[in-house]
């Protein structure tokens, strides 16, 4: 099977440096990848000078005003080199042969490609959201089974594109992620347009990235604002519920205790965007 160079976007706001240098390392030792682009929108300077700092010749500094994820990957796909374009994030950590993997996976009328997230906790998270499976998908971790398959989403910290199938098509900016929010959904959008245009979306179980979580998205405040985004996410974008992330979930009492814990914030969200911004929502 040919393998295609492609070119990876890791966007990043103001990330702590040893994120962006455990991603580097993991990307930089795989032949597969022509060129890593990193999307800065930081108001320091400090990643542009680590980058500078490196001096390699594979790794593009590009800067992007901080108007959100979206934003940042539009500009990914604008200003890559290669047909096949990768997006990452700077606090995940690639495998070995993640680019090879996904490349390999492309085919005729496949337009998306992804893999498995995994967790690398930083510190071990209380059993709720340890052994919850609900949780999981709030964590931007994905999981669908051992097997190469067709799905209909894709996780962004794992999401490549074939741009000469995508056409046109951008990430909408007003669903992505902004500093000061933790709005998501862009993926699930991009995917279904994709969808509609009878392209494929294929899982590669042996493309795998390792989500680092940090200490403060262990905390229930975090998760009670994680959850209050998400309401307002499925309002805007139409109601629908969102695809599963873990295939053949086993719900326990730990997914019983979520929903009781954090059902309340995701209303909140969804009711305040229907009643107060429905001018705002989500139309395909």
């Amino acid at each position: 099977m040919d393998i295609d160079k492609i070119s990876v976007v890791v966007s990043t706001y103001d990330d702590p440096i040893n994120l962006i240098d455990q991603c580097l390392n993991s990307l930089l030792s795989q032949e597969t990848i022509y060129e890593i682009i990193i999307m800065d929108s930081s108001k320091k300077e400090n990643i542009k000078k680590f980058c500078h700092t490196l001096n390699i010749d594979k790794i593009r500094y590009v800067y992007t005003p901080p108007k959100g994820l979206s934003e940042a990957r539009n500009e990914g796909i604008r200003v890559s080199k290669t047909n096949i374009l990768a997006f990452t994030d700077a606090d995940c950590i690639v495998d070995l042969n993640w680019a090879e993997n996904i490349s390999t996976s492309f085919a005729k009328n496949v337009a998306i490609v992804g893999g498995k997230v995994l967790p690398k906790w930083n510190v071990k998270p209380n059993k709720i959201f340890f052994n919850s499976s609900i949780a999981q998908g709030f964590y931007s971790l994905f999981d669908m089974g051992s097997d190469l398959k067709e799905v209909d989403q894709i996780f962004g910290g794992n999401f490549a594109v074939n741009r000469s199938l995508i056409s046109n098509q951008n990430f909408l900016a007003h669903i992505g992620r902004k500093k000061g929010n933790l709005l998501c959904g862009e993926e699930i959008d991009f995917c279904r347009r994709i969808k509609k245009k009878n392209l494929k979306i294929i899982y590669n179980p042996a493309a795998i990235v390792w989500h680092q979580i940090p200490i403060e998205r262990t905390k229930f405040k975090w998760m009670w604002e994680r959850m209050y985004y998400s309401g307002i996410t499925r309002a805007m974008l139409g109601g629908n519920p969102t695809p599963r992330t873990v295939e053949y979930a086993n719900y326990n009492i730990f997914d019983l205790l979520f929903i009781i814990f954090f059902s309340i914030p995701y209303a909140i969200g969804i009711i305040k965007t229907v009643l107060f911004n429905t001018n705002i929502k989500f139309k395909s």
